[in-house]
């Protein structure tokens, strides 16, 4: 495990706080319910900490991670910019559905590591359009096939992420939107739409703890879009006591880490041997990367092995979390199990008063993995398998 202090992090940022017209818009979505907020008091107690919430995005929207509030969001704001069509305060989904039919047919596209991929896929699904979703080689069956039961292309790019980003946003025109959370050259519109889409997260975390304090957040990086999200919620200058935020990153795949370390944006060149996949990103998001320098306290690379150690540690409380959605737990074991733990625990404020907040970002998106690894521990049980 590597730990990095960002010296640059600041407890407030001059940001507005961000609105709820995000969460207002994803409550008419079909089987929209608040994810659950799981207190780990057990894991909490034995590690020396107040307490442990877990966010729980193993069935959002009905599919398997957070991805599809960026998306849907995303979608909607870009309706309403090109054809002035909205969804009114009294009116349901299905109504909005009825004004969207008198549009041209579009043609939803994106690159993924899996998640947000299906995300779009199943937005187009909702609107009776066409999705294609373009995907780094080596990428589980599992997660192609997911998408492709989403009734989306699936087009393999002999290539990393970063490459197959590349290869969707040459098809960007009138009728064919590309809906990716990655900024670049001229394309910002969209990731902004994306992140606050993810916002609703945190809106549900409000009310689900009443306001109480939060003081130190585990959040996966990636490309940055739900760090960003999470910095832009809890340190905007009104909100009040602000926790400190830790970001997780694949180990060798920091990309967020190394440019805070630069002063500016640097890529790191796969191939990756990290099981994480949705954070397999060699390339910060252009509109995350001032938000990260900002506010990102510290940065935390976690191993394969600790990745599957949070998967089995929240099997144990009935969670299931895929590779990338447990590395933030994976990141809080590694940070405490370290010979140095002592002098990290001062330095995020951890101790036996602390309310940590994790995300656990995805189910078991490749169930075979998931299942494999569970099975090799003691705290397997069937249950877990007809989840999946």
């Amino acid at each position: 495990m590597s730990v990095f202090l960002n010296k640059r992090a600041k407890g407030k940022l001059r940001i507005e706080k961000p609105s709820q017209k995000p969460f207002l818009f994803h409550q008419k979505l079909p089987e929209y319910k608040i994810t659950p907020l799981i207190s780990l008091k057990s894991l909490a107690k034995n590690l020396k900490i107040g307490n442990i919430w877990v966010k729980d995005e193993s069935n959002r929207l009905g599919l398997p991670a957070f991805k599809i509030l960026g998306a849907s969001w995303a979608v909607y704001r870009n309706i309403e910019e090109k054809f002035n069509i909205h969804s009114e305060n009294n009116e349901n989904f299905p109504e909005f559905i009825k004004k969207i039919k008198k549009i041209p047919s579009i043609t939803l596209i994106t690159a993924t590591d899996g998640n947000h991929g299906r995300a779009v896929a199943r937005i187009a699904k909702l609107y009776s359009w066409n999705a294609k979703i373009f995907m780094p080689e080596g990428s589980k069956e599992a997660r192609i096939n997911a998408i492709l039961s989403e009734g989306a292309q699936v087009i393999i790019v002999k290539g990393d992420y970063d490459l197959a980003v590349q290869e969707a946003a040459k098809l960007e025109s009138k009728l064919n939107w590309v809906i990716q959370d990655t900024a670049y050259e001229n394309y910002e519109k969209i990731p902004k739409w994306i992140i606050e889409g993810y916002s609703t997260l945190c809106w549900e975390i409000d009310n689900q703890l009443s306001h109480s304090k939060i003081d130190l957040i585990f959040i996966q990086i990636g490309v940055g879009s739900l760090a960003s999200a999470i910095i832009k919620f809890y340190k905007h200058e009104n909100y009040n006591e602000s926790p400190k935020i830790l970001g997780i990153e694949p180990l060798g795949v920091a990309c967020a880490k190394e440019s805070v370390k630069a002063g500016k944006i640097v890529t790191i060149n796969g191939p990756y041997n990290s099981i994480m996949a949705g954070l397999n990103c060699g390339t910060i998001s252009k509109i995350s990367w001032p938000l990260i320098l900002a506010g990102i306290d510290g940065f935390i690379e976690v191993s394969n092995d600790f990745a599957i150690k949070g998967m089995k540690t929240f099997s144990n409380d009935g969670i299931i979390s895929g590779e990338t959605g447990a590395s933030g737990l994976g990141g809080l074991l590694e940070l405490t199990e370290q010979d140095n733990g002592k002098l990290f625990r001062h330095q995020f404020n951890l101790n036996e008063n602390s309310n940590v907040l994790i995300f656990s970002t995805e189910g078991a998106t490749d169930p075979d993995f998931y299942n494999n690894e569970i099975k090799k521990s003691n705290i397997f049980e069937k249950k877990y398998l007809k989840s999946c």
